[in-house]
């Protein structure tokens, strides 16, 4: 997943460069002190219920001329948790991100 993330963010899909653009643009979370979080959450529900199996977040934060791209996956840990989502795995990232000084909400 971050090969792909990587390849999207350098334009080197098979897809315009306006297109990859308005995307950037959509996904854009947050923007502090010159430092940006983009990203995109998800979830898988297990076939025929509404149970959680999986969440994720992927994206990318650009800050000091860097990028730090970051894909993140949880799954549930039994099949009758309801806890596998893409905010669980949003909050996960941003955990990290802070512990890294990378990124921070105030």
């Amino acid at each position: 997943m971050v090969d792909i993330l990587r390849k999207f963010y350098d334009y080197q899909l098979p897809f315009s460069k306006r297109n990859i653009d308005i995307v950037k643009e959509i996904i854009v979370l947050s923007e502090n002190n010159g430092t940006r979080l983009s990203g995109k959450t998800g979830l898988g529900l297990k076939a025929n219920s509404d149970k959680y199996i999986n969440g994720w977040f992927v994206g990318y934060v650009e800050k000091d001329g860097n990028v730090y791209i970051f894909a993140t996956n949880i799954e549930a840990s039994n099949e009758t948790e309801k806890s596998a989502s893409g905010e669980g795995a949003k909050e996960i990232t941003l955990k990290i991100l802070k512990d890294k000084s990378i990124f921070y909400t105030e």
